[in-house]
């Protein structure tokens, strides 16, 4: 036998050690006949290590408390949608969709060449993303692979399902383990030419680089690994996270899987293989079984050791009782299933779970639906089951793939998350397309399949296995079980669903996840987005939420102050109950807060008015809005606890590879149709002010209303209209330093138009977002197209142009998203305040007053240089109501125009804009649109009323604070007061104004190059130098404020080396790579690097510095 001493006996044995040698025994001391052994030391020294290895081994089987969950499913983008879709019996639609062409799709199987029903489970919005979210730069976000995308926002969503502020994991060992096994995305972007080939491909689309990129984006200390055992990559990932916890490798572990389909090449192997489904659905086990249907996902589980869970009073969901994998080695085939490995692989993770197969309840199966893969699996589970089992407790089975597909690399998480939810609701969901079982499957044994919804009660622990099988041989089988209360396995689950565990004397004892709601006494709400429209999309989340889930008030407030991240956008609410709650958040949602939200806007007119507790509850909001750490903990009762909450809105915009619309080539359209409709459109371009000849040009069925002239007749879904601008004469007088420029108004209006022409309902526009200014030309058509894409009461809506400089391809000018709203009547609360201005005019000062001729001598000193028809701002005038500065105007529609057929004529809407001009700062530059955050049209004005605008500025009201941007807030009633349109978020920015006599040409516009000027000011070298940032990262310039570090920003090292170098080279400056991430914002790093320039001569450059991304 070898011994195993102790630290002490091990030292004192060591001969080596100074001064010391082997220890004498002791007078008295037991010794054996030969005198040398002492034999009580040696019986102390097999207690130790027997009891060193029973804590071992207990560490070794600790379960694994499941503390959060996340998806993003077909059909289900959140867990609750997912349990929703699984107990209703739903099964996720699957289509063709617009990944490739339908011609590929064979209504016959193993045709070569073509993809076998050509269905599948489709997640939406796929190609848009949060990457500014994730400090990520527009130019890294195209290069990278959607299913990066998904991991970060789904991990992001599982945290904060589990109550855990993503902020408090920064710097912790944290695991990541990512299951996956395609790269769509990177043969898309291989398939291009190989010039158009970044750097960011290869980190954008590796499999190694998407769990790096987690932890990196986390900042997580513990292990990163990529899983690829196909089809069981996921489950896998689970066995990896919980034999590290396990281990001590990490304290905290997120396992997930993803998958995203983006070309038919595997579609078309499957189908010559014969394993998709004819009829598109998962039929698994029943007579019908014909193979299975691919579709998209991302799941994702958060692990923490028991323990710790309780530790830290984490709610749990579940525990992860063993697990195992394992391969199927030489068998009939390499994608043939091994029933004995099945066998081997339950049966090992039964014994990791301290079980016996009798006290399994349920198996989600891998259930796939082929004829094939059916019977081997059920006869699998009927070795290692059936002698166990008893005929009146059938171990019940089922298959997630019935309802969503088949996930591939997320498959095995989508079955863990569906028994994790079954768990939590106590029932079994139906399992589907199974109306008669398979003649081919031994059923002669204690087994059923679940076809109804069951409930899941027991007096016992309820206990769950979920397997995954690889199609290259790679086998997963992970069991779940409640929660344990007092001794290790033993009824958890409240009817509630989630319980939390608390230590106790005995042991643990677990609470029920929602208690007697409580709501004595006042609490304070807070909350905070990276964006105003974020912030109000966030409060809607809860208003939904709160109003379907009632909740303890002073838990709710306790839980968004403690679990979520702060950002810079903030607001608070001091409320007596949950449903004063419910209502102001509704209100701040709705854009039309009442007094007692205190936000960033109303931060400064805000009192501490009300008793005490009030007023200490509106002073600790007030000191979060500045930016002040508070301690919690000390403002809410000691009972207060974490409950589940809406998780963060994401604003995704489209990050993709492909900046070409679906649509017509010019080189299709026959050229009699276009001099046809130019005739037409030359026709009612000179009819313009006699509304009859209008009506009658507009009953040709190759025009439509507006800037609409026609619409494209093309398969697909998307709808696209297109026109030629610089057909409109009245366009002509939009001129900006020079240049003749589609206005930012005329934006608005396609946009509404096309919402109009698509459905009715369409009247509201979110996340206007203007990519890049749109000249329009003299000398030939200025070609535009409006794509509109399939949808209900949310479409997205692009506008391309066609630029015949660049080969003929459409580039994208502005995108946005199309909404239906409920127009609204009489006047709001901003349209109160315009009467009290009207009823105070008297009291006002001369000098506020602007006329005509004052306001567009203002605007041409701007270098804005309108012609007649876009000078239709009658009068201005600034003043102050309250504390807050506000430019009112009346505007009207030169008599020159007709404004029937549009929605809002650009040229009157783009006066009602300039009113805004009167909370500009001075400065030497031109403030010009380049984003609106929401837009909402009422009714269509009367050309014969005037209309009346107020603009308010967002934020704050010191001019001096002004620098990159401003944020503005419009009105527009019409002369009996009626509402006929509302703005939010008007993003104005500066640009240099151009010297007299300079003119632009039209690659000014969109470039900064060098130029003939002498030299240039420091302000203009900053100007260029913030436009170059913006253009390496990929960004607008909006998308660039000053106030942000460039590391915050998405900056990486690749794009510091390339802006390093264009320095030094127009400069001749050195600028070391470490000031690019140690200046604290991109504001000190510029006033850095013009310190470092004005030490040199400077190039030659131009005076002209344009940005990108403005009108």
């Amino acid at each position: 036998m070898i011994q195993l001493p102790n630290s002490d006996d091990a030292a004192d044995q060591d001969p080596s050690r100074s001064g010391r040698g082997p220890r004498n025994p002791a007078a008295g001391e037991n010794t054996s006949a030969a005198g040398n052994v002492n034999m009580a030391s040696v019986l102390e020294a097999l207690r130790k290590t027997k009891a060193g290895m029973q804590r071992l081994g207990d560490r070794l089987s600790e379960p694994l408390a499941v503390v959060g969950i996340g998806c993003r499913f077909p059909a289900a983008p959140s867990p609750d949608a997912f349990w929703n879709l699984l107990q209703n019996g739903d099964a996720a639609d699957t289509h063709a969709g617009d990944r490739w062409s339908s011609e590929l799709a064979s209504g016959q199987e193993k045709q070569p060449g073509r993809i076998t029903a050509n269905r599948v489970g489709w997640l939406d919005q796929i190609d848009q993303f949060d990457a500014a979210f994730f400090g990520i730069s527009g130019r890294e976000a195209v290069s990278l692979d959607p299913q990066q995308r998904l991991l970060l926002e789904v991990a992001w969503e599982t945290l904060e399902n589990a109550g855990i502020a993503p902020q408090s994991c920064r710097g912790r060992r944290v695991g990541a383990f990512v299951g996956m096994c395609s790269n769509d995305y990177l043969y898309r972007l291989t398939r291009r030419d190989p010039e158009a080939i970044d750097t960011y491909m290869s980190t954008g689309n590796a499999h190694g680089a998407a769990a790096g990129r987690l932890s990196y984006v986390m900042d997580w200390r513990g292990p990163s690994v990529a899983v690829d055992t196909a089809c069981s990559s996921s489950l896998t990932a689970v066995h990896l996270a919980a034999r590290s916890l396990r281990y001590g490798d990490c304290d905290m572990a997120i396992a997930m899987g993803v998958n995203v389909i983006l070309a038919p090449e595997l579609s078309i192997s499957l189908s010559q293989a014969g394993m998709l489904s004819p009829t598109g659905r998962c039929h698994a086990f029943s007579s019908d079984a014909d193979g299975f249907v691919r579709g998209e996902g991302c799941g994702a589980v958060l692990l923490k050791r028991l323990s710790d869970a309780v530790k830290d009073n984490d709610p749990i969901y579940c525990v992860v009782r063993g697990s195992a994998t394992n391969q199927d080695g030489r068998s009939v085939g390499l994608t043939a299933p091994n029933g004995h490995a099945q066998q081997a692989v339950i049966r090992a993770a039964i014994a990791d779970a301290r079980l016996s197969a009798e006290q399994i309840d349920y198996l989600e199966t891998h259930g796939t639906g082929t004829p094939l893969g059916d019977p081997i699996e059920i006869d699998a589970l009927r070795q290692v089951f059936a002698p166990s089992r008893e005929p009146s407790r059938p171990l019940r089975i089922g298959s997630v793939k019935t309802n969503v597909g088949h996930l591939e690399g997320a498959a095995g998480i989508a079955g863990i998350i569906k028994v994790i939810l079954s768990l939590k609701n106590r029932c079994l969901p139906p399992h589907l397309h199974c109306d008669r079982l398979s003649e081919a499957i031994d059923w002669n044994w204690p087994v059923e399949v679940t076809r109804d919804k069951q409930s899941w009660e027991s007096p016992q622990p309820r206990v769950a296995g979920i397997s995954s099988f690889g199609f290259g041989g790679s086998n997963a089988h992970v069991i779940l079980s409640d929660a344990p209360a007092v001794h290790p396995l033993s009824p958890a689950a409240s009817p509630e669903g989630t319980v939390v565990a608390r230590p106790v004397a005995s042991g643990l004892e677990l609470e029920s996840g929602l208690e007697p709601i409580n709501n004595a006494g006042p609490s304070l709400f807070v909350l905070s987005a990276k964006s105003s429209l974020a912030l109000r999309q966030y409060a809607a989340k809860f208003v939904d939420a709160l109003s379907t889930q009632p909740q303890s008030l002073s838990d709710v407030c306790f839980s968004v102050a403690t679990t979520r991240d702060c950002f810079e956008h903030r607001m608070g609410i001091v409320a007596e109950s949950l449903e004063e709650l419910i209502d102001e958040l509704r209100r701040f949602a709705d854009g039309n807060p009442s007094s007692r939200v205190i936000s960033e806007v109303s931060a400064s007119e805000n009192r501490l008015i009300g008793d005490d507790r009030v007023c200490l509850l509106r002073g600790v909001a007030m000191s979060f809005l500045r930016g002040e750490t508070i301690e919690w903990k000390d403002h809410f009762p000691p009972t207060a606890k974490r409950v589940t909450l809406p998780t963060y809105p994401f604003q995704r915009s489209r990050r993709w590879l492909d900046d070409a619309p679906v649509c017509l080539p010019m080189s299709a359209i026959c050229p009699s149709e276009i001099a046809s409709i130019d005739k037409s459109l030359t026709q009612r371009d000179n009819n313009a002010g006699d509304p009859k000849s209008v009506a009658a040009s507009a009953t040709n069925d190759t025009l439509l209303s507006s800037l609409l002239q026609r619409k494209l007749n093309l398969a697909g879904d998307e709808t696209i209209f297109e026109t030629d601008l610089s057909s409109f004469s009245y366009l002509h007088d939009h001129v900006v330093r020079g240049m003749t420029l589609f206005p930012a108004a005329g934006l608005v209006e396609l946009a509404l138009a096309a919402g109009k022409a698509v459905s009715p309902a369409l009247n509201a526009i979110e996340s206007l977002q203007i990519a890049r200014p749109l000249p329009i030309r003299s000398d030939g058509p200025t070609w535009v197209q409006v794509i509109v894409s399939p949808g209900e009461q949310n479409r997205r809506l692009r506008v391309a142009t066609l630029d015949a400089s660049n080969g003929g391809s459409w580039r994208t000018v502005a995108e946005c998203q199309l909404k239906t709203q409920t127009p609204q009547t009489g006047v709001n609360r901003t349209a109160a305040i315009t009467d009290d201005i009207e009823f105070s005019r008297d009291e006002l000062a001369a000098d506020h007053e602007i006329t005509n001729h004052e306001h567009y001598q203002i605007m041409r000193d701007a270098g804005l240089n309108y012609g007649d028809t876009f000078r239709g701002l009658r009068s201005r005038r600034d003043a102050v109501v309250g504390q807050r500065i506000v430019s009112i105007g009346e505007t009207g529609l030169p008599e020159t125009l007709d404004s029937h057929g549009y929605q809002m004529h650009p040229a009157w809407l783009d006066a009602c804009l300039q009113v805004a001009a009167g909370l500009i700062p001075e400065s030497q530059n031109a403030w010009i649109p380049v984003g609106f955050d929401r837009i909402s049209a009422h009714r269509i004005p009367a050309q014969n009323q005037p209309l009346r605008v107020m603009a308010t500025r967002q934020g704050s009201d010191d001019l001096s604070a002004i620098d990159d941007s401003l944020s503005i807030d419009l009105t527009i009633n019409d002369g009996s007061g009626q509402l006929v349109m509302t703005i939010e978020g008007l993003t104005l920015t500066p640009i240099a104004i151009l010297p007299t006599g300079n003119k632009p040409t039209a690659d000014d516009i969109c470039e900064t190059t060098a130029g003939t000027s002498p030299e240039r000011s420091p302000a203009e070298i900053r100007e260029h130098l913030h436009e170059r940032i913006a253009e390496i990262m990929g960004l607008e310039l909006d998308e660039v404020p000053l106030a942000q570090s460039l590391d915050a920003l998405g900056l990486d090292s690749l794009m510091a080396f390339e802006l390093r170098d264009e320095m030094q080279q127009d400069f001749g400056i050195e600028v070391p790579l470490d000031l690019f991430f140690e200046a604290s914002t991109l504001d000190t790093f510029l006033n850095q690097v013009i310190e470092r320039i004005a030490t040199v001569d400077p190039p030659v450059a131009n005076e002209d510095g344009w940005v990108e991304g403005a009108l």
